[in-house]
């Protein structure tokens, strides 16, 4: 097994230039989802920081607090964060 991995690890540093290169060609498949979501939040009130480099993105939630009686939003707070996590990776 350490095998396989060593052979591949250095079977992908060959290609690190090249688009086929997988930490190139992930980038750029995560890129158009990362910045939907990130378009998504902004639309529903929220600031995104978007990252640079990597799969998770938080955003601030503050200026929701106005609908907070109205929706219970802090008993929901679990809820809204595994139906963003869900939609992230669903995009």
């Amino acid at each position: 097994m350490q095998e396989a991995v060593a052979i591949s690890f250095d079977t992908e540093r060959q290609w690190l230039d090249s688009p086929e290169c997988y930490h190139n060609s992930i980038a750029a498949e995560l890129r158009p989802k990362r910045d939907k979501m990130a378009k998504f939040l902004e639309e529903v009130g929220m600031v995104p920081t978007v990252p640079e480099g990597g799969y998770f993105m938080v955003a601030d939630f503050s200026n929701l607090s106005r609908f907070a009686a109205a929706i219970k939003f802090t008993s929901r707070l679990r809820c809204i964060y595994c139906t963003l996590f869900l939609a992230f990776y669903s995009v």
